[in-house]
């Protein structure tokens, strides 16, 4: 013979039941609850990932404002020719180039520095530096003013 379905009057089965009911509550409370965990978990992350990002390019912007105008300018808020060497070193570059137009031009000196030199190596129109430019017996002269003391240096003779 089969079984037969308890009678609904059976407390077994009502026990059995309400047992079922509550087994599948909790499931589904706990269910609900990691889910809500896992979106709650998923947010922060979120919300750490993007304020980790906003951070990192505010400090690059930051680097890129206060080191782009060093990159571009090596001296920037530095005065290179106030130190005495550097500006010997400076004057002496400078007396290279004489040099080197000398050689090109049969050991003719230029009669103005701006034909030895590049424009963009000399100081600009608006520096309180002047460079003087002489030639004493066939050696050239170049002296720096506007500096602490004038920086003067002679070149080689022929």
């Amino acid at each position: 013979m089969s079984a037969q379905p308890p009678a609904p009057e059976d407390p077994l089965a009502t026990l059995a039941k309400a047992a079922h009911k509550a087994v599948t509550t909790q499931e589904k409370a706990r269910e609900s609850g990691l889910a809500a965990r896992a979106s709650g978990d998923a947010g922060r992350k979120r919300l750490v990932r993007t304020a980790t990002t906003l951070v990192l390019v505010v400090v690059l912007f930051g680097i890129v404002v206060y080191l782009g105008p060093r990159v571009a300018d090596p001296y920037h808020g530095e005065d290179p020719l106030a130190d005495p060497r550097r500006a010997r070193a400076y004057v002496a570059g400078l007396l290279d180039d004489v040099s080197v137009y000398r050689a090109r031009h049969g050991g003719h000196l230029p009669p103005t520095l701006d034909l030895a030199v590049p424009e963009n190596r000399l100081p600009p129109r608006n520096s309180p530096y002047r460079l003087e430019y002489r030639i004493d017996s066939g050696v050239p002269v170049v002296t720096l003013q506007g500096g602490g003391e004038p920086v003067t240096v002679r070149g080689a003779g022929k």
